[in-house]
């Protein structure tokens, strides 16, 4: 059976402070909350804020408190607790948003930026113009323009070439742990 893909329905992250969470992403980003929860676990409880992001799609935060089941001290920004860090410049683990317009772009950076946000960029990605900032919980974040014209199926041919096939076979070897 074939199964039509319809979308994202929403991503859940977790947060040590939902009220600057709220702050940021209300305030700093200007996403809407559509939800708010609080969930009485016994013991513990959880408090919990939905996003949203367009097109029926959202961004969840969770924040609990005294639930055994969750570490204290767990770190929500990803990257730097599964010890990747910042390669590149760039969170490996990352989320990006899309914006209208090069313009569009260059007003979010300024907005981050006037509000004390360090920002990467734009960079040009080749079909794609992306900035990158933090948000308060230290997960990375990207606002992305992609041209109308971009990708396509040129995108594709790397597959077909002898480099990847090659690149491919060094990844699947199990002496290359690090791949």
């Amino acid at each position: 059976m074939a199964v039509k893909n319809s979308g994202m329905n929403h991503i859940g992250l977790m947060t040590h402070d939902i009220d600057k969470t709220i702050d940021f992403y209300q305030n700093v980003l200007g996403f809407e909350p559509m939800a708010y929860y609080l969930r009485d676990l016994q013991p513990g409880h959880v408090r919990q804020v939905f996003f949203d992001l367009g097109n029926g799609q959202s961004l969840e935060f969770l924040q609990a408190h005294n639930v055994d089941a969750i570490p204290k001290n767990v770190d929500v920004g990803i990257n730097d607790g599964l010890g990747i860090g910042r390669q590149l410049g760039v969170g490996l683990i990352h989320f990006a948003f899309n914006v209208d317009t090069m313009d569009e772009l260059a007003a979010r950076k300024a907005d981050l930026e006037e509000a004390g946000y360090e920002v990467l960029g734009p960079l040009d990605l080749d079909w794609m113009h992306s900035i990158y900032f933090t948000d308060p919980n230290g997960v990375q974040l990207e606002f992305a323009f992609t041209p109308k014209d971009g990708p396509n199926a040129s995108y594709l041919e790397p597959v077909k070439t002898e480099q990847w096939r090659k690149l491919k076979q060094v990844a699947q070897s199990p002496a290359k742990e690090h791949l």
